[in-house]
């Protein structure tokens, strides 16, 4: 992934009607702890994004198994909560097409 990629998965999160408004505002955040530009090695914890987005845990994990079934994230390590480890996830770059559907005016009249 590279900026204009980040860019464009992130356009593409704010509109996905696909999505609530908290699942967005969480997988927002989980992007803030990803590395920059390329998007990977995000692991906040699921108890962290709850405590940072002011929602609960039960919605973070909604929102991040949303997430993967969007195609928005990958999870590329499992948590392991003996060895105090968060799960780590990538970004995977936005769909070419769009969540929201786009109303396009011809210009013959």
């Amino acid at each position: 992934m590279n900026v204009a990629q980040r860019r464009e998965w992130r356009e593409y999160v704010y509109g996905c009607t696909g999505l609530t408004l908290a699942q967005r505002v969480i997988l927002l955040a989980l992007a803030d702890f990803s590395d920059w530009p390329i998007g990977t090695n995000a692991r906040p914890g699921v108890e962290r994004l709850a405590e940072m987005c002011g929602a609960c845990e039960r919605s973070v994990k909604e929102a991040l198994r949303r997430g993967r079934d969007l195609k928005l994230i990958h999870q590329t390590a499992r948590a392991n909560p003996k060895r105090h480890l968060a799960a780590v996830y990538r970004l995977v770059p936005a769909p070419v097409s769009r969540c929201t559907p786009m109303h396009v005016e011809s210009d013959s009249g």
